[in-house]
């Protein structure tokens, strides 16, 4: 019974965070979720200051991954939480997702037939 409880409350919280996805809007990125809009503020600041390039999400931003590139540097997943904040996922950070689905699930090229997710706290899990 307690595991079943344990079960019940972990896929409860994994669908809350799967509603979450990032937005763009007027060139702002968000994370968007049941509490609103929060910015990204680190991916925000270094679209302005011109230090990112070639910026992508994943799943239409429901797989709660970005990427981009910094000065001459190459393409990099990252993880995001649910309040904004950008985390490296070395190391995978050099992979490529070839899928993501609805929920937020996503897999890679590198790892075919495992499907991963990014948690309401930036951690990644299979």
């Amino acid at each position: 019974m307690k595991t079943f409880v344990i079960l019940l409350v972990l896929s409860i919280l994994l669908s809350a965070t799967a509603n979450a996805k990032v937005i763009i809007s007027k060139d702002i990125y968000y994370i968007e979720n049941k509490n609103g809009n929060i910015p990204l503020l680190s991916v925000n600041t270094m679209i302005k200051e011109k230090s990112i390039s070639k910026i992508g999400l994943y799943g239409n931003g429901s797989a709660h991954l970005i990427s981009f590139a910094t000065k001459n540097g190459p393409v990099k997943l990252y993880s995001i939480d649910e309040k904004g904040f950008t985390y490296s996922i070395e190391p995978f950070a050099s992979y490529h997702v070839t899928s993501t689905d609805q929920d937020g699930k996503f897999e890679f090229k590198e790892v075919p037939k495992r499907k991963y997710y990014i948690d309401a706290k930036g951690f990644f899990f299979y």
